[in-house]
């Protein structure tokens, strides 16, 4: 879900404390989160891909999903049941948004006949195999850090102060962290601390601010009857008001909200 059910109770004055809407809004959060998905032309929520991609020709290899967590796990080359593995030291992220694979020495192409014809699209290594990590951790699966408490497993977390970019995940055994003391967090993206036991690693992958707010417009936008008009109808008026409706429109998704999400599609 790209926003949380209490922000969507708050904008529709609907106290912590009843509970008796919580089903049917996180319904529309998942709706609403679904059609932004649809904008981005990706799941932009986190997961492990398996892409096949050409040689470019070039230092980069272009990833269809972003950003990435971390460089890819594995990039082999080849099919069959002994492809052959790029090595990872070899390469490593490149770009602001973290979907280029920069590998100094190009991710070739190899002509298959006498040297110094030029190379074909069918000269392109078409078999490389990349598995990777992309996306962003939804704002439900982040818990704010605080003395004592239970840690699961791999679980997300953040810093109290709510100007820190990263948000950190725990180790694979999880633990409880300090009592009263905070870590003093790592300042770069991959950096580790200790906290009780516990290793924390910084990673860049918190949802943008304002797709979480485009979510949250179109989850309220959906409480209220965005998609009750009947199709064709144009306007609607009666007891003093006139409503003009964008015929244009074929959903409940609102111009703004489609601008916001195109800034990361």
């Amino acid at each position: 879900m790209l926003c949380k059910r209490a922000d969507v109770k708050t904008q529709l004055d609907i106290a912590s404390s009843d509970t008796s809407e919580d089903s049917r809004i996180d319904a529309l959060i998942i709706a609403a989160s679904e059609q932004l998905a649809k904008i981005l032309e990706r799941e932009p929520w986190l997961q492990t891909y398996l892409e096949k991609l050409p040689g470019q020709g070039g230092t980069m290899l272009y990833l269809s999903r972003w950003p990435l967590k971390t460089k890819p796990s594995s990039i082999t080359l080849g099919t069959g049941s002994s492809p052959s593995t790029v090595t990872a030291s070899d390469y490593a992220l490149a770009g602001p948004d973290r979907r280029r694979v920069y590998k100094s020495n190009d991710w070739n192409l190899t002509p298959r006949d006498a040297p110094g014809l030029i190379p074909v699209w069918s000269d392109r290594d078409l078999d490389y195999n990349v598995t990777y990590v992309a996306g962003w951790v939804m704002p439900d699966e982040i818990t704010e850090w605080s003395g004592g408490a239970s840690v699961a497993a791999n679980a997300w977390f953040s810093s109290t102060d709510a100007d820190e970019p990263f948000i950190f995940q725990a180790d694979a055994t999880g633990g409880t962290t300090h009592a009263s003391t905070e870590p003093t967090w790592p300042t770069v993206a991959e950096g580790t601390v200790t906290d009780n036991g516990l290793t924390w690693t910084a990673y860049d992958q918190r949802l943008p601010r304002p797709l979480e707010e485009a979510a949250l417009m179109l989850s309220v936008s959906l409480f209220s009857g965005a998609l009750g008009r009947p199709a064709g109808i144009k306007s609607e008026a009666g007891d003093g008001f006139r409503i003009e409706y964008d015929v244009g429109q074929t959903d409940a998704v609102s111009g703004a909200v489609r601008s916001i999400a195109g800034i990361y599609a």
